[in-house]
C-alpha cells in the first residue's frame, strides 16, 4: 500500500475544497504542488476520480526522490522527508476530503 492509499483510504474528494486549497483543475484532474524542506523538495499531488497519487521531486536535480518509497532507505534525512510529505497529505485530507464509512462506493450507497 502506498503512502497516499494509506492516508486517503475511506475518504471521498470534495472538489470545491480542492480548488479552494490551491489545486488546479484540468478537466477531471486536480493538481497541487508545494515546496517543502527549505524549498529543496517539491510535492506534486494529483487527484483523479477520488484517487490520490503523489511524487516528491528533489529540486536540485529536478528528479523524483525515489528513496521516499523504498523502505530499504532508512535514516534521519529520508525519515524527515517522509514525515514532511505525509504532513502535506494529511493537511490535504483534513481540508479537502470527507470521511466515508466504507472503502467501496457500493457499500456506502447501500448504507
Amino acid at each position: 500500500m502506498t503512502i497516499e492509499e494509506e492516508i486517503f483510504n475511506c475518504y471521498q474528494t470534495d472538489k470545491t475544497k480542492l480548488l479552494a486549497y490551491g489545486f488546479q483543475a484540468f478537466k477531471d484532474i486536480y493538481i497541487y504542488e508545494k515546496d517543502f524542506m527549505a524549498n529543496d523538495f517539491k510535492a506534486q499531488i494529483t487527484v483523479c476520480e477520488n484517487q490520490v497519487k503523489g511524487r516528491v521531486i528533489e529540486k536540485a536535480f529536478n528528479e523524483e526522490y525515489y528513496q521516499l518509497r523504498n523502505e530499504a532507505f532508512q535514516g534521519g534525512f529520508v525519515g524527515e522527508i517522509r514525515e514532511s510529505y505525509r504532513a502535506i497529505l494529511l493537511d490535504i485530507r483534513k481540508k479537502c476530503f470527507i470521511k466515508r464509512a466504507f472503502v467501496s462506493n457500493q457499500a456506502n450507497r447501500l448504507m
